[in-house]
């Protein structure tokens, strides 16, 4: 048994990534297990860049299978922000787990991957904007200007 990242290959919002329960996996038990910092893996999978990776150019479906997710270019440098970030979010939803990440923590970590995958101002444009359209119902949390 081995900490790692567990995610959801099927649905309109997958990949939706988790941290495992160090359980037993059945078929669908879709799991990451890497050398880098399982939260700095998961900030850096859910970012709005890496959906629209592997929304765009990976697979366009509502599946995401195990080598669906080979192909996302990684940034190996953990940035100790990021956990600090991801633990925040972690924190606030062992008290409320209906916390607003999205609102807060969650805009911080996607500058920051934009940041470490090198986007120009106009590449983020393109991402936020393709965000918003994808999840209508998250447009609201997208920084279009």
């Amino acid at each position: 048994f081995k900490r790692g990242v567990t995610y959801s290959d099927t649905g309109f919002y997958a990949p939706t990534f988790r941290f495992n329960s160090l359980s037993v996996f059945d078929v669908m038990g879709m799991s990451i297990f890497s050398l880098l910092d399982n939260k700095f893996m998961i900030a850096i999978l859910a970012s709005k860049t890496c959906k629209y990776f592997i929304k765009n150019f990976i697979n366009h479906s509502v599946h995401t299978q195990v080598d669906g997710l080979k192909p996302i270019p990684t940034i190996v440098q953990v940035n100790a922000k990021v956990v600090s970030l991801i633990e925040k979010i972690i924190n606030h939803q062992k008290q409320n787990p209906r916390y607003d990440y999205m609102s807060n923590e969650q805009k911080e970590i996607d500058k920051m991957v934009y940041d470490m995958y090198g986007l120009n101002k106009d590449d983020i444009r393109e991402v936020e904007t393709w965000y918003a359209r994808r999840y209508p119902k998250l447009a609201r949390f997208c920084d279009i200007s």
